[in-house]
């Protein structure tokens, strides 16, 4: 991930959902498709996963080094498998090994679920188990175009945090700072 958070300022209202010393061990960020959670996500686990504790902020240690290569050893994504269209069960069963094995570089462990909704009854039902009793420096993200297709039950685990659309004047003032083609901002 070579981005920046300072490059997306609608993020920054969202940051304070996060403390370093006290972080929640299960995250659901929601919000419209195309507002770039899935990139606020990367954000997060890397700030989680970073060995200097520089959350959010430029780092160059190993563990940032290790995401920004995209292989990072405790990092963990979950998405449906190419051929199908949601998550199965023993998607997140294959998690059970990872969520109780020590970390590689460091105590925080991060599983990212995208998008948790796609996810079948059976493997709600497994992840609950998994939210329920999280072991410790075990970390969930999950996205999600429509939470209402979570189950409640998943909900209650989660500190939810939705992305709103951002204003008309924040998406001119980024898309400004984004290009040098300013005759077709409006559009």
């Amino acid at each position: 991930m070579k981005f920046q958070i300072k490059n997306f300022p609608w993020f920054k209202q969202y940051l304070a959902f996060f403390n370093q010393d006290k972080l929640h061990h299960a995250y659901l960020i929601s919000g419209k498709e195309g507002l770039g959670k899935e990139i606020f996500s990367n954000f997060v686990a890397k700030g989680i996963l970073c060995m200097n504790k520089k959350f959010l902020e430029n780092c160059a240690c190993r563990s940032c080094d290790l995401f920004t290569s995209e292989s990072h050893p405790d990092l963990h994504l979950v998405t449906a498998a190419d051929e199908k269209k949601q998550i199965s069960i023993n998607q997140i069963r294959d998690l059970s090994e990872p969520i109780y094995e020590t970390g590689f570089l460091g105590p925080n462990k991060v599983f990212i679920i995208n998008p948790a909704e796609s996810m079948t009854l059976e493997a709600f039902d497994s992840s609950l188990k998994i939210l329920e009793e999280p072991p410790k420096n075990c970390y969930f993200l999950l996205i999600s175009h429509n939470p209402k297709n979570i189950s409640s039950t998943i909900l209650s685990r989660c500190l939810e945090i939705n992305i709103k659309t951002p204003s008309h004047s924040l998406i001119k003032e980024w898309l400004t700072s984004q290009t040098e083609n300013h005759n077709e901002l409006e559009l």
